[in-house]
């Protein structure tokens, strides 16, 4: 293990900014995160990922952060977004449309699993 030997992991330094929901493209970001790289999730406003609320719920695990759920995280959500930062956006918004892609141009990487055209209709292609 190179972390613990004091070495440095293989993708720190590297920013991956995580639009990707359900679990192909958060397990892309997880993998990176795993690897050293700072991964900041965008989440929508309210619900946040769709993965939150879905499979077995943790319910005396209640997360503070961007999206507060008295209910409880999936155990799915918790295990395949471990080590990465969320924010909330609404990519409809103009003020965060505009925040996203600064965001994204001071990022290395961009992961997204959308569907083709997603963010060509958001204006963001």
């Amino acid at each position: 293990n190179n972390h613990n030997s004091g070495l440095p992991l293989p993708l720190e330094g590297i920013r991956v900014l995580d639009a990707s929901h359900i679990v192909a493209g958060p397990f892309c970001s997880l993998i990176l995160a795993d690897m050293g790289a700072e991964v900041i999730k965008i989440e929508r406003p309210s619900t946040g990922e769709l993965n939150r609320s879905r499979g077995d719920i943790m319910g005396d695990i209640i997360r503070k952060g961007p999206v507060d759920d008295e209910r409880g995280i999936s155990a799915r959500f918790l295990g395949i977004n471990r080590n990465k930062k969320s924010v909330t956006m609404d990519l409809r918004n103009p003020t965060c449309k505009a925040a996203f892609e600064t965001m994204v141009s001071s990022s290395d990487v961009l992961v997204y699993n959308w569907g083709p055209g997603a963010l060509d209709r958001l204006g963001l292609g």
